[in-house]
């Protein structure tokens, strides 16, 4: 929105400003009045574009030099153009953004490139060109008719820059890449991507019934299970009472082992003792017959004694 034009030495104008509010204005005043040089300050003063015939034509008469300077705001930023111009027909241009008061410049210069370049900044600022702005925001003595009667695809591109279709264009493109570009990472994720939402319910609908089909299933098997942890546990309790008996009888079977020497051993001593007895015998054999007579004689020695 246009919010102040401000023409100072130019064309009728010596020292005038204009403070404009929302909706629409209408200048009107007789001929000759200054009502075409507020219209050029402000387009000369943004697109450098008037209806003169050249730029030294913009000074008022008398005057060394002229300036227009236009305040305008859009997308919630404030920004000032202004354009200078002597009487040599040098141009000065700058084009700035203002920032809490403070003029932060965007595009500035004496040169005519310095003016163009000051111009495309000032068409995407205020998102509209020359032509644009001459058919949608300023309507001149005797060019409504023209509006009326310009061509379909003029007046349409007209209309598109109004209301901002081109730009929903760009921003339909741009969501076009981010939709490929999402659908490209969620299918790398997960395998699917937003076109298969269907199949994606259809096979949720699947799992759905085979898990309700599985249910019962499921109910068997925890029963099933927990008559399986019961065996596994009292057959875990007899491994643990056979390792008890295991150990005993393993500490029987050393036991058995021991006994097994020691009685080896009594019978090798026994026998030794029996070999030694058997020589002692054989030692005496002599002697034995002695002793076969000795009651006789004892009966004899008795009788003696008698006597």
């Amino acid at each position: 929105m246009i919010r102040s034009i401000e023409l100072v030495d130019f064309l009728a104008h010596s020292n005038t400003k204009l403070e404009f509010d929302s909706g629409a204005t209408v200048i009107v005043g007789k001929n000759g009045a200054g009502k075409s040089s507020i219209i050029d300050a402000i387009t000369f003063s943004l697109f450098g574009e008037h209806t003169r015939k050249n730029n030294k034509g913009l000074i008022r008469r008398g005057a060394n030099q002229g300036f227009a300077r236009i305040k305008f705001s859009s997308n919630g930023k404030n920004y000032q153009a202004i354009r200078k111009i002597d009487s040599k027909g040098t141009l000065t241009a700058q084009f700035a953004e203002d920032v809490g008061g403070k003029l932060i410049p965007i595009a500035e210069g004496e040169r005519k490139q310095f003016g163009e370049s000051m111009t495309k900044h000032v068409e995407e600022a205020f998102a509209m060109d020359f032509e644009k702005l001459q058919i949608a925001s300023i309507v001149q003595q005797g060019e409504l008719n023209s509006i009326i009667k310009a061509k379909p695809k003029e007046f349409k591109e007209l209309l598109n820059a109004i209301i901002g279709i081109d730009k929903l264009d760009t921003a339909l493109s741009s969501m076009r890449t981010v939709q490929r570009e999402f659908r490209s990472s969620i299918q790398e994720k997960f395998g699917y991507d937003d076109t298969q939402i269907q199949f994606i319910e259809n096979k949720i609908t699947d799992s759905e019934n085979e898990l309700d089909y599985a249910q019962p299933r499921l109910e068997n098997l925890t029963v099933e299970k927990k008559k399986q942890e019961l065996l596994i546990s009292e057959l875990e309790k007899q491994i643990q009472d056979d390792s008890s008996k295991e150990s005993q009888l393993k500490d029987l079977e050393t036991r058995k082992k021991e006994w097994q020497e020691y009685a080896m051993e009594v019978i090798k001593s026994i026998k030794k003792e029996v070999a030694e007895k058997e020589e002692i015998v054989n030692e005496c054999k002599p002697c034995f017959a002695i002793s076969k007579n000795r009651d006789k004689i004892e009966s004899e020695i008795k009788a003696f004694r008698k006597i």
